[in-house]
């Protein structure tokens, strides 16, 4: 076999750090004593593994050849791909290549440039027999049964539910993180527990969780703002006076017991195990990571369910547009998992990379850099990570424009608790001077045959806007998702709307679409409510302006002078194009605040002032 048949390095999973990449025994014992290196040397470099090729000819057959279904898998994509001209896109060609030549590997392309495409060829490619397990988001699932089917022709099966009792009938498997792990006992009815976690507790009672400190000032409640009228009914009715983490258990007078335990008797209900130890015991040759980023928490129930799952697997690939959100400590539980425990602990992680030094409260602060050179380094042989300039992919032509609505008799009265609940009931009251201008807005670009989307922030505006627009266009499809959709039906309401040839209307509130959607096709996007975080809209406007589009598109922000539309505008709008420059496709809250020191609640508090500043509180 020529020397450049295949790419180099040959990475491979183990709890080992040696690395084997010979042709020969001999060649890596002549390659050892000649260069003095320690045998626990992690990865060969490139140009020596060259040298020992060239010099050795390549017989991938050996018996000390610890690599070789790598190399078959290489030769198996290079048949596809020849089978199948022009299927992958030029770029995607050295991302197959990465992955099918690597047990572990992160795609960390940006958002757009098709990662759950080209690891779906990768993975057809590396796998000859067994399953190829997929875990992503749920809002995904569907998705990727499209890349499946379109890349394969295969139908995949999605596990659906925790009871894991399903027959597994398909080669390639969809599962939600969700659905792999045990579901949590419930606390039966009549029952309060108190959990301990570090030195927090929580209290379990009728369905609601509330934190209690350690402080004599009675509870807090560590909830958002829309939750927190339960939370507090329940302390009401249960009457805690709670006195600190060392008193006394409070009198619950009617309640039948009141029971201090770990976190971790709350786990395992036998009814309901989830999937994570049935696919372990498959196992799955191919297991695909996406949205890696979200895996933070070092041993969270979902990445112990993962590593789990993982443990067995010929090839495990993580797939992140972010894979490192803010901080170098972000990349060690997805490396973790997919090299199989080759990176070391946690603790060595940190203490390398992340200059982990202890705070004031005796734990440790790990948001620093160290050693950036030597992390690159060893981090460049299993990461892959371009943006569009790197590949040299340019999309059409986007307008963003502001459009101002005409608002008579304007005055506002401010109500509400705290800066976050005024800004929303603000937003609430300046979609009532634009919606119907925004209708009207929809309604003529249906009849013009085109693809239309809309973006609110709140759930009962999206019923608003869509049967407005199905009231004067009794002809339009429409579409819609928010939060009370499972993240299932949402990602099938956008392939819907992706596949419709013809004019149509889909509406939904960005948050419920913030992760790994699709929405090409649209000649327009209209945000009808403005929300104040940035992340949002420029994720948001990703959503629509990605490949493969193929015509310009419009981005217009609705304004109703004078309201809180006008700060937002001003604080967060006209910012969209700078923080996109730096940031690119796939901006987050963590990278406006590592880069920007963005910090949502200042940004909140700036728009509250000039809104109040504008108008005078009355």
């Amino acid at each position: 076999m020529p020397e450049s048949a295949v790419p180099l390095p040959l990475i491979r999973r183990g709890k080992t750090e040696r690395i084997f990449l010979t042709t020969l025994p001999e060649a890596y014992q002549e390659w050892k004593d000649a260069s003095g290196v320690d045998t626990r040397k992690w990865l060969f470099p490139r140009d020596i593994a060259r040298q020992i090729l060239k010099r050795y000819g390549g017989s991938y057959e050996s018996d000390g050849n610890k690599a070789v279904h790598l190399v078959k898998a290489y030769l198996r994509y290079q048949e596809k791909i020849k089978q199948r001209p022009g299927v992958l896109w030029e770029h995607q060609v050295p991302g197959v290549e990465f992955l099918v030549t690597r047990e572990y590997a992160i795609l960390g392309d940006e958002m757009g440039l098709g990662k759950s495409f080209t690891a779906t060829f990768a993975a057809d490619s590396a796998a000859e027999t067994g399953h190829i397990l997929v875990l992503c988001p749920a809002s995904m699932t569907l998705d990727w049964r499209d890349y499946i089917r379109t890349v394969t022709g295969e139908t995949a099966q999605i596990l659906r539910g925790r009871k894991a009792d399903d027959p597994i009938e398909a080669r390639w498997l969809l599962a939600s993180y969700g659905v792999i792990v045990p579901q949590r006992k419930r606390v039966p009815a009549g029952t309060v527990v108190v959990i301990q976690v570090g030195s927090s507790f929580w209290l379990h009672a009728e369905g609601c969780m509330v934190a209690l400190p350690d402080t004599s000032k009675g509870p807090h409640v560590c909830v958002e703002t829309a939750q927190q009228t339960a939370q507090v009914a329940l302390l009401e009715r249960l009457q805690l006076n709670w006195q600190g983490a060392s008193a006394e258990w409070p009198n619950v007078g009617t309640i039948v017991s009141f029971a201090k335990v770990p976190s971790s008797k709350l786990m395992d209900d036998p009814n309901l195990p989830g999937w994570a130890d049935r696919l372990s015991h498959i196992p799955p040759m191919v297991v695909i990571v996406d949205e890696s980023h979200e895996l933070l928490g070092r041993e969270s129930a979902t990445v112990r369910s993962i590593r789990k799952i993982a443990k067995r697997a010929k090839w495990v690939w993580a797939l992140s547009g972010t894979p490192m959100p803010n901080f170098p400590r972000d990349l060690w539980a997805q490396l973790d998992i997919i090299s199989g425990g080759q990176w070391g602990s946690n603790w060595d992680f940190v203490h390398r990379y992340a200059g982990a030094e202890k705070n004031e409260h005796g734990g440790l602060n790990t948001k620093g850099k160290t050693n950036a050179i030597e992390l690159r380094s060893r981090v460049s042989e299993v990461m892959l990570q371009r943006s569009m300039e790197d590949v040299k992919m340019s999309l059409p032509e986007r307008i963003r424009r502001v459009k101002k609505v005409e608002v008579d008799g304007f005055r506002i009265k401010i109500d509400g608790a705290d800066v976050h609940s005024i800004v929303a009931e603000q937003t609430r009251k300046s979609f009532q001077y634009k919606k119907a201008t925004i209708i009207e807005d929809v309604i003529n670009r249906i009849v013009q045959g085109q693809k239309v989307v809309a973006f609110v922030t709140l759930v009962e505006h999206v019923a608003v806007l869509a049967s407005g627009v199905a009231k004067g266009c009794k002809s339009a499809r429409i579409w819609t998702a928010h939060g009370a959709h499972s993240g299932e039906a949402r990602s099938e309401a956008c392939i819907e709307f992706r596949a419709h040839e013809g004019a149509g209307f889909f509406v939904g509130t960005v948050q419920s679409l913030n992760v790994g959607i699709s929405l090409v096709g649209a000649r327009a996007l209209l945000w009808a409510d403005l929300t104040p975080e940035p992340h949002l809209m420029l994720q948001g406007g990703k959503r629509v302006h990605r490949p493969p589009l193929s015509h310009g598109i419009e981005e217009i922000f609705f304004e109703a002078p004078g309201t809180v539309d006008t700060p937002i505008i001003e604080t967060v709008v006209e910012r969209l194009g700078y923080w996109e420059d730096i940031l690119g496709l796939s901006a987050s809250a963590d990278d406006l605040r590592g880069t920007f020191g963005y910090d949502k609640k200042a940004v909140l508090k700036e728009i509250y002032d000039r809104f109040v500043g504008s108008i005078g509180k009355t």
